[in-house]
């Protein structure tokens, strides 16, 4: 099956933290929810809130118009995929394998059909995080670190005022920094294509304003280019997450597979109020196994509690692809 390939090529540093306020750790990936508000936030700013609510409710209505995957890298034409939950290190090598969650398309294509994962000709990179094609590792070489980085951590040192003593504080802020040919890139599977050049507008807009934490300060400015991307998919009635995922009551009923949580809240991002903690929830990861049946999702709604301006939705739609034979 074909999706549509969005590559974000990065202009300037990234910040995507994990835990709010924390500002010392920044991820390297973007999961789906964070994108898809940030695509209805400049949908919004294109054409207008009737137009957003309009998106919306083929959402609410559970005939989803488009589903989004959560943002990985890629390096040149390599794009990298989450491990599955149950992959089994070969030769029960648990310990090396304990850091890796990105493994390129090829190795990710055969772990779907369920064939033996080979580390033959790929190598670890980023902290063992990485599976890296070997011929490639030339390329990424920084000679004085002897490291090979698709992407760099940077730390940098801020200073913040208190607003009422005008005290100062030193604090940490962690950035990641693409290499000129690495970046982003995230798959959307068109259900119907009515909203398709809109959608693309408002990724474009993205670009311009940024994605992410510090977009005041110039973080997060990407170019978008589009393309069709296929992936070969397994047979099976399991399914793999490529994005995170939300069940709504049926989906939960009977559920069984192997599968990790994050915790998902921060504040609403809003043109109407920007004060207010979401209600928090608790989401299947990437790289999940859902066995048995395909997962749904749901747009869930994480309205704070006496907010009135609109509701808040955090977006919990399952893009996943079968695996097995």
């Amino acid at each position: 099956m074909k999706y549509e390939l969005v590559k974000l090529s990065f202009k300037t540093p990234l910040h995507l933290g994990e835990k709010e306020g924390m500002m010392e750790d920044s991820n390297f990936i973007i999961h789906s929810d964070i994108l898809f508000s940030a695509i209805c936030n400049s949908f919004r700013s294109l054409y207008g809130k009737r137009a957003l609510e309009e998106l919306l409710g083929g959402f609410r209505d559970n005939n989803q118009p488009f589903l989004i995957s959560t943002a990985f890298p890629y390096y040149k034409d390599i794009l990298f995929f989450p491990i599955p939950m149950d992959l089994k290190p070969p030769n029960g090598d648990i310990k090396s394998f304990r850091k890796l969650r990105l493994i390129p398309k090829d190795l990710f294509e055969g772990l779907c059909k369920r064939e033996l994962f080979k580390m033959e000709g790929y190598a670890f990179v980023q902290d063992k995080k990485v599976l890296m094609p070997e011929k490639f590792l030339k390329d990424l070489l920084v000679e004085r670190e002897k490291s090979y980085p698709i992407w760099d951590e940077r730390e940098i040192q801020r200073v913040a005022l208190d607003s009422v003593t005008s005290a100062s504080e030193i604090f940490s802020f962690r950035e990641v920094v693409f290499k000129d040919i690495a970046g982003l890139f995230f798959l959307i599977d068109w259900k119907e294509r009515r909203f398709e050049n809109q959608v693309k507008a408002a990724i474009n807009l993205l670009g311009d304003e940024g994605i992410g934490g510090d977009r005041n300060s110039g973080k997060g400015v990407f170019t978008a280019s589009f393309g069709e991307l296929p992936i070969v998919k397994g047979g099976g009635r399991d399914y793999l997450l490529l994005s995170l995922y939300y069940p709504d009551k049926e989906g939960i009923k009977g559920f069984d597979g192997v599968y990790d949580f994050k915790i998902r809240g921060g504040f609403v991002y809003s043109f109407d109020n920007t004060t207010r903690r979401k209600k928090y929830v608790r989401m299947f990861t990437e790289g999940s196994i859902i066995k048995g049946r395909e997962p749904i999702g749901s747009l869930v709604d994480v309205t704070p509690y006496g907010f009135s301006d609109h509701k808040v939705y955090r977006y919990g739609y399952a893009f996943s692809i079968p695996i097995g034979e």
